[in-house]
Order: C-alpha cells, then sequence, then structure tokens
C-alpha cells in the first residue's frame, strides 16, 4: 500500500516574490514501519528534495573562505587540562570549540566563535544545550538539520560529512569544506578543515590531553559506550556522565587524521601548535603556553 501526500512549499527567492511548488511524492508503508510520523515524512522528503546549497549551506560555508586569511586561531579540546586555563587569554583570538563546552562556558563566561558537532550520540543527548547556546557559528552534519528544520536560526551551518575513514578507507582532508568534510575519528579534525579553509596560518590547540581511560562500570554496545558514572576523561565530570552515551574513542585513529592535517598545513608553510599542558599527543610541535599567551 503507498499513500499519497500532496505539500505547497513556497520559496523565496532574489528577485522574485513568491514562487510556488507542488511537490507530488510517494512514501511507502515501509518508511511508517521505520518510526515516521506523517509529519516527520513529509519533512523528511522535502529536507532530502531541497537545492543542495539549502541542505548544506555551500554559501554559508563558503562566505567563510580565506575571511582569516594570515591569522592565528585557538582550537579547544575538551581534556581535563583546560581547567588549568585562564580563558581571558583568548579574548581576542578567534576560536573553535566542540560538543559540550557550553559546561565551560558557563563556568567561566567564555564563549568560542565557532562551535562544532559531528557525534550523533553528543548531538542527540544535547540538542536543547546545543540550540540555547549563544555561540555565532555553529556548524553540524546536515544529516542533523531536520531537526532544526522548522528554527531558521542563522547561526546554524550544514556541513556534508563523509565517513570513508570509518569504513577503512584512507583519511582525507577537504580544502573546500563547503562542499564535504572527512569525519577522522575526532571532531577537532572538522576544525582543522574549517580553519583551513578560513584562512588561518597558525592554529593553537589546548585540552588535547589524549589520555583516555575507559570508565569502570561502561556498558558497551558495538562501538558505543553508555556511562555509568563520573567521566574522568574531559574537563567536567558531567561531560559523558551517567546515561550519556559516545562512541568508542578511538585514538589510534584520531592520531592518523592529526597526522593528516598536520601534514596538510606543513605543506603550504602553515603551523599547528600544541600548547596543551601534560599532553600525550606527540603529532605536533608542543610549546609552553606561556611562550605565546
Amino acid at each position: 500500500m503507498f499513500r499519497i501526500y500532496i505539500k505547497f512549499k513556497i520559496y523565496k527567492i532574489p528577485g522574485i516574490k513568491y514562487v510556488k511548488n507542488v511537490i507530488f511524492y510517494i512514501f511507502p508503508n515501509l518508511a511508517i514501519n521505520q518510526g515516521f510520523n506523517k509529519n516527520d515524512q513529509t519533512r523528511s522528503y522535502l529536507l532530502k528534495n531541497e537545492p543542495s546549497h539549502r541542505k548544506l549551506d555551500i554559501n554559508g560555508i563558503k562566505s567563510f573562505s580565506n575571511m582569516f586569511s594570515g591569522e592565528e586561531c585557538l582550537i579547544i579540546g575538551n581534556g581535563p587540562s583546560i581547567n588549568n586555563i585562564d580563558f581571558k587569554k583568548f579574548k581576542n583570538i578567534p576560536s573553535f570549540a566542540v560538543n559540550s563546552f557550553y559546561l565551560k562556558s558557563e563556568e567561566v563566561n567564555y564563549f568560542p566563535t565557532f562551535f562544532t558537532i559531528e557525534d550523533k550520540h553528543v548531538f542527540a543527548d544535547n540538542i536543547n544545550k546545543i540550540k540555547e547556546y549563544k555561540v555565532n557559528h555553529k556548524f553540524l552534519p546536515n544529516i542533523y538539520r531536520n531537526k532544526f528544520y522548522d528554527d531558521g536560526r542563522p547561526e546554524f551551518l550544514y556541513y556534508k560529512i563523509n565517513f570513508d575513514f570509518y569504513n577503512g578507507k584512507e583519511i582525507k582532508f577537504s580544502k573546500h569544506a563547503y562542499k564535504e568534510m572527512f569525519a577522522g575519528g575526532t571532531v577537532t579534525y572538522i576544525n582543522f578543515q574549517l580553519a583551513y579553509l578560513m584562512g588561518f596560518k597558525r592554529v593553537y590547540l589546548i585540552g588535547l590531553d589524549f589520555n583516555y581511560v575507559k570508565p569502570k562500570g561502561t556498558i558497551i554496545d558495538g562501538n558505543t559506550w553508555i556511562s555509568t558514572g563520573d567521566d574522568p576523561n574531559h574537563f567536567d565530570k558531567s561531560y559523558f556522565g551517567e546515561g550519556k552515551r559516545y562512541h568508542d574513542p578511538q585514538l589510534h585513529r584520531a592520531k592518523i587524521a592529526y597526522q593528516k592535517a598536520n601534514e596538510v598545513f606543513k605543506s603550504e608553510n602553515k603551523e599547528i601548535v600544541n600548547l596543551t599542558e601534560n599532553t600525550k599527543l606527540d603529532v605536533f610541535k608542543t610549546e609552553d603556553i606561556d611562550k605565546y599567551f
């Protein structure tokens, strides 16, 4: 059995007040059995069939190309070491933060320039906080866009993410982040690709402790880990606290991605400097933070 729905969609186009499109489409019962209700089916179909520049925000992300050419930026990891950081040092430098960094923002009243999510569990478990987070530019995979479909919030920019590396293929680095970006086992890898797009010549790193331990009592479900207690691996014990889900943090995979990012930056006379206190990551040049800030 097939169900037929008719949807009137109004698009605003420069120079034309309104264009009405009548969209006829057919959904098999299979879609209903997968857990969609009628409204979700409609939304999902329209999302897939919107013009690509709306789905991926190609023009929005592309507008950042070389915006900071020759400048410096900060990429913030979420290791415990950032609890020893005075974030006032970074008030005059563009910065990238990820995942549940909003917890630190609330604590120290520091808000990054850019905020990025990749992991579906992090997104699903923190969706309301992500919506409320007071950051002007939030980069999310386009596969999550339907979660924000009706919000119309300009701070959300949706990128296409390529998971080939997770499927055993060679790691790649996108020099055109508005087209797609490549997953590398860590959301930080997305920020390297964005920093490259924006033209930053030097990238500073903090919070990349790279010293992960599996907490006691962790429930393993495939490559998903489910926490049953406090999180010892991040700056806040509730980061991946009780009940939170996250993917197996395969540091060997992340290291390969970091090596690729370092290779790309070095090949164009750009530099990545790790300022993380007592870092276990040996890929990048390491320096004392007081040398630069």
